[in-house]
């Protein structure tokens, strides 16, 4: 078993729907890895050929080939998701913040609604996400 795990922190005060909540826990995992890639188109005359590559360290290594955990946590409003971001950001964790584009859900307004660090060795972040309840 892997102690590597990807945290996601979704706001709990916005009372999303069921299916909200996991497509932006979804947004926030993999945004960590889209935000760290880049494409690498082919030759040309290969029409829409490119490929996706990811800079990955070797916690996301050894996360995507082994247990691939996920961790979903509650988190009790904007101002504490921006500082877990802020935070992990800081400290140069893969992290990702989600705004949600209101079309769905929060009347057309921009909306902060998860926050996802790692994939990353659980005691790095223990201090950081340790006293936040499971969703």
């Amino acid at each position: 078993m892997s102690n590597i795990a990807q945290y996601i922190i979704v706001r709990d005060d916005l009372k999303m729907p069921a299916g909200k909540i996991a497509s932006q826990a979804a947004h926030a995992s993999i945004s960590v890895f889209l935000n760290r890639g880049h494409f690498e188109y082919n030759p040309k005359g290969a029409i829409g050929k490119a490929n996706f590559i990811v800079d990955v360290d070797t916690a996301m290594e050894e996360w995507i080939t082994k247990d691939f955990t996920k961790i979903v946590l509650v988190g009790k409003s904007e101002s504490q998701l921006i500082d877990l971001y802020d935070h992990a950001k800081l400290k140069g964790y893969p992290c990702s913040m989600i705004r949600d584009n209101g079309q769905t859900v929060f009347d057309g307004r921009i909306t902060l609604t998860a926050v996802a660090i790692g994939p990353i060795d659980k005691e790095t972040v223990k201090y950081l996400v340790g006293d936040l309840r499971l969703l």
